[in-house]
């Protein structure tokens, strides 16, 4: 329990030290790069895309998609090699906009999205928000891995489908 506490706060301090740095990189985005890797907490934007006439029905990874699929495209610096399937195809993530929130599966590839950041179906994005708005700032996180549960059921901030729904 102590070795939990002190992560935690080791953790915070860190934070707090890559947001009082000043912008321009350097040693504030190294340490930023490490407290995402520890925690597996991304910070990115989302947009949205509509499978069929952007990129093609069949995404990445293999799946086909369409404009109602739960899934979403990850940005190529994390997706890596884009004429493989890469490891992150498959995995689901919690996605957190303000106070919402919905789940998805990585199915695709978003070559021009920056860093951290996912291109989803337009259905997954009207969980978040207004498809008018185009783009919102994100949190995310793969389930399962340490730290990021999927929200317990019947939470007033979920927007999405229910755990036993189909992803495609």
């Amino acid at each position: 329990m102590k070795f939990r506490s002190f992560t935690l706060i080791f953790l915070l301090a860190v934070a707090w030290m890559v947001n009082a740095r000043p912008a321009g990189g350097g040693l504030g985005d190294a340490l930023k790069q490490i407290v995402d890797a520890v925690s597996k907490l991304f910070e990115g934007s989302a947009t949205f895309f509509h499978p069929a006439t952007e990129g093609g029905a069949i995404g990445s990874c293999g799946p086909h998609e369409s404009d109602t699929s739960r899934i979403v495209a990850l940005n190529k610096d994390q997706y890596g090699d884009l004429n493989a399937k890469s490891s992150w195809c498959g995995k689901e993530v919690l996605i957190m906009s303000g106070d919402k929130w919905t789940t998805a599966v990585i199915t695709d590839a978003c070559p021009g999205c920056k860093q951290y950041s996912l291109d989803l179906t337009p259905a997954v994005f009207k969980d978040l928000g207004d498809l008018d708005k185009g783009v919102l700032p994100i949190k995310w996180c793969v389930i399962g891995d340490k730290g990021c549960k999927k929200p317990s059921k019947g939470g007033s901030k979920h927007h999405g489908k229910d755990e036993d729904d189909e992803h495609t």
